[in-house]
C-alpha cells in the first residue's frame, strides 16, 4: 500500500495520487425505514387540531432539527463545506462567514474591576518581549499600567504585576487617548496645556512628560513609529520624533480636531465641523485636500469622531456623531458615495465610544451610545448576529466569585453593559483573537470564536 500524503489520496484502478478535494463522494445512504407506533385512528373532529393541542408531536418533530443544527455548526461539519467549495473566492467567503458566525456565538470572558479613581476612558495592550503590557487611563487623569506573562502553550497566563497608577497628566481633566507603535507608549489628557506621557516600553522605568504651551484640550492621538499627530482645539499638531520632540509642526484647521490617523507622511484629520483633510507632510506649506466633503449634500453636517485606514491602505473608515459609520474609496476622493455602510450603529450626540478593527480577520466592532456593540463584516457590512440564549441559566454555570460580574456580560454582541463604553481594541494573545471592552471601571478581555463550555 502506497504512504498516505497530506491532501492527496491513492487511487488504485489508476495507479497514482490524487487531491483530497477530488475524491469521489461515496454514495447516499439508503433512507432507514422509519419506525411509528401503531394507534387507533382517531375521530374526524381532531384531525383539524392546532398543534398547540399535541404537544409531543411538535416536540418530536423539533428534536431532530435541533439536532442537525449542532452538528451543522461543529467545527468539522465547517471544514467539510469549505472542502467541498471549487471556487477559491467562494471558499474565503465561507470561511470568513463561518468564522463570523463563531465571533457572534462569543462566550469566554475575563472581567477585571480596575482599581481606578474614575471611569475608564481610554485603553490600550501591546506585547513586548513576551510580556503583555496594558495601560488604561481614567477620567481623573491617571494613567495606570498592568503586566502580565505570554502563557506557555497548555498553562494559564501569570499576572506578574497588577494595577498600578503611574503619573497624573492632570488632575481635573481625563485621559483622552493611549496609543502604542512599537515600543513606544504616548498617552495624551484634556487640559489648558498639553502634557503628554512619553514611554519606551524596553527601558523600564523610562518616562518623561512633554509640556506644549501652545496647544489645549487634545481631543485625539495616533502614533506611528515615533512620529505623534494630536488633535486638538481647532489644529493638529505633527512631531516627527516623540524622542527629540524639537521640531513640533502645526495644521491650522479652523475646527476642532476630533479624530487623526497618519499613513507614511500623510496625515488624515476629522474635526467638528465635518471637514475631513488629507495633509502631506512632505510639502513645505503642509497643503491639505478635502475628501468626501459632499457627503453632507442634502444633509446637516455632522462632526468626524473616529478615522482610520484599512489594511489595503485603499479605503478610510468614518465614524460620524450622528451615527453614520461607512468606509470610503481614498483613490476617489472626489466623490462621496461610501464602499459599504454599516447599518445599525446608534449615535447621536455621544463623541467618545470605543471602535476598533480586527484587521486580520477583516472585521469591524464599535460601541453606540445605548451601551450596546455591534460587529460587521469589514469588507460587505453583514452584521453579526449571535444566537439566541442558551436555556441554561448562567448563574448555575459560574462559580459564584464569578457571577455578579460575569454572568450577564457573556457575549458581547448580546450585552446591554452597564456604563457607555468607551474604549475597545483588539489584541492577538495565546493564538487566541481579543477584543477588549472597557466600561465604567470594569475591563472586559472576550476571546472572540470562543464558548465558555460550562455556559453553552
Amino acid at each position: 500500500m502506497p504512504p498516505k500524503l497530506p491532501g492527496l489520496y491513492w487511487d488504485e484502478s489508476r495507479n497514482r495520487y490524487f487531491p483530497e478535494s477530488s475524491r469521489p463522494k461515496p454514495p447516499p445512504p439508503a433512507p432507514r425505514p422509519t419506525l411509528t407506533k401503531k394507534t387507533h385512528q382517531a375521530p374526524s373532529s381532531h384531525l383539524n387540531a392546532t398543534p398547540s393541542s399535541s404537544p409531543s408531536t411538535s416536540t418530536t418533530s423539533q428534536a431532530p432539527q435541533s439536532l442537525e443544527r449542532k452538528r451543522y455548526d461543529t467545527p468539522w461539519r465547517s471544514a467539510e463545506l469549505i472542502r467541498g467549495l471549487w471556487s477559491g473566492d467562494r471558499r474565503e467567503r465561507a470561511a470568513h462567514e463561518i468564522l463570523a458566525s463563531h465571533y457572534a456565538d462569543t462566550s469566554r470572558v475575563k472581567y477585571t474591576r480596575a482599581p481606578t479613581y474614575g471611569k475608564i476612558k481610554a485603553f490600550c495592550t501591546t506585547t513586548i518581549n513576551g510580556e503583555h503590557r496594558r495601560f488604561l487611563g481614567d477620567d481623573s487623569g491617571w494613567l495606570y499600567s498592568s503586566s502580565e506573562t505570554a502563557p506557555v502553550p497548555g498553562e494559564l497566563s501569570l499576572l506578574t504585576q497588577p494595577w498600578l497608577p503611574e503619573v497624573n497628566l492632570h488632575p481635573t481633566s481625563e485621559i483622552s487617548s493611549i496609543c502604542i507603535s512599537g515600543s513606544h507608549c504616548v498617552a495624551t489628557c484634556f487640559g489648558a496645556t498639553a502634557k503628554i506621557s512619553v514611554q519606551d516600553l524596553n527601558i523600564p522605568g523610562r518616562t518623561y512628560l512633554l509640556t506644549l504651551n501652545n496647544v489645549h484640550d487634545v481631543w485625539n492621538a495616533h502614533l506611528q513609529g515615533k512620529a505623534l499627530v494630536l488633535g486638538a482645539n481647532r489644529q493638529a499638531v505633527y512631531i516627527p520624533d516623540i524622542d527629540v520632540a524639537i521640531s513640533v509642526q502645526h495644521i491650522h484647521t479652523g475646527s476642532d480636531v476630533f479624530s487623526v490617523t497618519q499613513q507614511d507622511t500623510q496625515i488624515y484629520t476629522g474635526a467638528r465641523n465635518g471637514t475631513i483633510e488629507r495633509h502631506d507632510m512632505r510639502l513645505p506649506k503642509h497643503r491639505s485636500q478635502k475628501l468626501f466633503d459632499e457627503r453632507f449634500t442634502g444633509h446637516d453636517r455632522s462632526s468626524v469622531v473616529h478615522l482610520d485606514i484599512m489594511a489595503d491602505s485603499t479605503q478610510l473608515l468614518i465614524s460620524q456623531v450622528n451615527g453614520d459609520l461607512a468606509s470610503y474609496d481614498l483613490r476617489f476622493s472626489g466623490k462621496s458615495t461610501p464602499v459599504v455602510i454599516y447599518a445599525e450603529h446608534v449615535n447621536s450626540y455621544t463623541r467618545r465610544l470605543g471602535i476598533c478593527i480586527d484587521h486580520s480577520n477583516d472585521f469591524l466592532f464599535a460601541a453606540g451610545e445605548d451601551s450596546r456593540v455591534r460587529g460587521w463584516s469589514l469588507a460587505s457590512g453583514s452584521p453579526l448576529c449571535p444566537s439566541p440564549p442558551s436555556s441554561v441559566d448562567p448563574t448555575t454555570a459560574f462559580p459564584v466569585r464569578e457571577q455578579p460580574a460575569v454572568k450577564n456580560y457573556l457575549n458581547p454582541f448580546a450585552t446591554k453593559f452597564a456604563y457607555p463604553v468607551e474604549a475597545m481594541q483588539m489584541s492577538l494573545e495565546g493564538g487566541s483573537t481579543c477584543l477588549w471592552i472597557a466600561s465604567g471601571d470594569g475591563l472586559y478581555q472576550y476571546r472572540l470564536g470562543e464558548k465558555n463550555l460550562l455556559y453553552n
